[in-house]
């Protein structure tokens, strides 16, 4: 018979692992004579016993035999075998959960830890095992020792693993007592202690401290973190269990670049699967951080340093964030341009729904212009204000900080000097400086700029007017399976707007129809336009 939901139940992680497995084989012929466990006669064997997931085996040698007298059962010795594993079990007790006498011993591969919690992702070393189990199902005795040596423990949430393991555990009446384990976690130290109640009937309870000092690390979105010292816990009667404490940081650096309005969407916590399906994780995670500075930002947008704390909660597979963070020192940057911050605030209160609130200002010197920038609100509603010295209007400031023209200037760039900055070049740089791109791919629509060239009447009147290049920037969109959308329009050109938009309809591979609409400035007033509309059928061969 299958078991592989037990595992699957023990640990999320292990539920999509196709080589996961618990399989159990047995026959037997019980016989009663009357209503008593004490008339319980007979006997069978147990075939099969197999626990596996990926590169890890653990069976039963051969089968054991299994005999039942006036309610006592009792097995055979039998051997379970994998990779540096060989472990001997003899397994005695009532037919109503008294009188146990089993007995576990031989060693076994760190690797099954990971059948038992999705905290450890990967495990490696040895435990050497003598236990064993005596009283009854409700109140068990469990008696021997654990010794661990040469262990791995990958985490989840880590990148560093848990290298060079080494302890004991001592184990009397139900408790499972840490008398020494320790390890090494990013060049530093980690010390565990405390105790584990076992039984056969509930889940365990956990009173485990971690200890760790000195470590390096690195995990999301955090490239590098340097921790001074960290006290965590692991505890709780039942699941879920709390995982929780406080690290204080010398230093952390981030270098990936914001992509916040995604973060909000995943980290949306009212839809998480958990809570829509009712089911609780076999942990929760309640960590804080601080740090009196250090917390260092290089990215495309702040080359800055914070101090502040964060608090991460609920669990690594779908993390809840809270935290603040205020500005020790650093830089905005803007394209070309270095804003000097005078202060940057961020707080994210809500750990619900991911939308930090933010307040920041600094000021930056360009050409002769000595310009102010002031923003603050949340993520999805941000507010900007942008002043300068002398005074500019808003739209000569964006053009002036974006592409180092002011608005005036730029209509002037001649497309034939290739030392100066085209129009198709400003919009790509103004797509690529907020990010539209990418974000509008998000929802299904490509972005993308193209420089475009009229010849008006007022060129071929003044035919020394070059013509001048701007930029069209084309959205594109999948309708529906067989219906695709493209419209175009130029932005910011002196000789007038001009729109045009396709749509195509594939009837199969080979054959689509199309229809097409075009607008564009006429005659020697830019704002006048003609429109034109056109239709084709189209077909396609291939020719090998």
């Amino acid at each position: 018979t299958n078991f592989d939901f037990l595992l699957c139940w023990l640990s999320r992680s292990s539920c999509g692992d196709p080589s996961l497995a618990l399989n159990l084989s047995a026959d037997a012929r019980f016989t009663w004579r009357g209503w008593s466990w004490e008339a319980m006669n007979g006997g069978g064997s147990l075939q099969e016993l197999q626990l596996s997931k990926t590169a890890y085996n653990l069976s039963l040698n051969s089968p054991v035999r299994i005999t039942a007298t006036n309610g006592v059962l009792e097995s055979g010795s039998g051997t379970l075998e994998g990779e540096d594993s060989r472990i001997g079990f003899h397994l005695r007790g009532r037919a109503d959960g008294t009188g146990l006498d089993n007995s576990v011993r031989g060693s076994v591969s760190l690797k099954v830890l990971e059948f038992l919690t999705p905290l450890i992702v990967e495990s490696r070393g040895k435990m050497k095992l003598d236990l064993t189990v005596g009283g009854n199902v409700r109140n068990a005795a469990f008696r021997g020792n654990i010794g661990i040596s040469e262990g791995m423990l990958r985490l989840s949430g880590l990148e560093a693993p848990v290298e060079n393991l080494e302890g004991g555990l001592r184990m009397a009446d139900s408790r499972l007592t840490i008398d020494r384990l320790t390890g090494q976690l990013g060049g530093g130290s980690v010390q565990a202690s405390g105790w584990v109640d076992l039984f056969l009937n509930k889940p365990p309870k956990f009173a485990v401290d971690l200890f760790c000092a000195d470590n390096r690390i690195k995990f999301f979105p955090v490239n590098y973190a340097e921790i001074s010292d960290a006290k965590l816990s692991f505890k709780g009667d039942a699941p879920p269990y709390l995982f929780s404490g406080t690290a204080r940081f010398k230093r952390l650096m981030m270098r990936n670049n914001f992509d916040l309005g995604r973060g909000k969407g995943l980290q949306n916590a009212k839809y998480l699967p958990e809570k829509v399906a009712g089911v609780k994780s076999f942990y929760e995670v309640r960590l804080r951080g601080l740090a009196d500075g250090g917390i260092f930002v290089d990215n495309n947008l702040l080359n800055a340093e914070f101090s502040g704390e964060v608090t991460l909660m609920n669990n690594f597979e779908f993390p809840q964030i809270v935290g603040r963070a205020s500005l020790v020192r650093g830089k905005l940057l803007f394209r070309n341009t270095a804003f000097t911050l005078d202060q940057a605030y961020i707080r994210a209160p809500n750990p619900e729904v991911f939308n930090p609130m933010f307040s920041i200002s600094g000021v930056a010197n360009l050409d002769v212009y000595r310009i102010n920038i002031y923003a603050a609100g949340t993520v999805d509603r941000p507010k900007i204000s942008l002043s300068s010295y002398p005074a500019l209007p808003q739209e000569d400031i964006v053009s002036l900080l974006a592409f180092g023209y002011r608005g005036e200037d730029a209509r002037k760039i001649n497309p034939n000097d290739t030392s100066a900055i085209t129009y198709s070049e400003v919009g790509s740089i103004l797509l690529e400086q907020l990010q539209l791109s990418q974000n509008l791919q998000s929802k299904g629509l490509k972005v993308m700029v193209a420089p475009a060239f009229a010849d008006t009447e007022a060129s071929i009147v003044r035919p020394n007017t070059a013509a001048t290049a701007a930029p069209k920037v084309y959205v594109q969109s999948q309708v529906m399976k067989n219906l695709e959308a493209v419209l175009g329009g130029t932005v910011g050109a002196a000789q007038g707007q001009s729109m045009d938009a396709k749509m195509e309809y594939h009837l199969n591979r080979r054959a689509s129809v199309r229809g097409v609409y075009e607008q564009s400035p006429s005659g020697l007033d830019t704002k006048e336009t003609k429109n034109s509309y056109g239709a084709d059928l189209r077909f396609r061969w291939e020719f090998k």
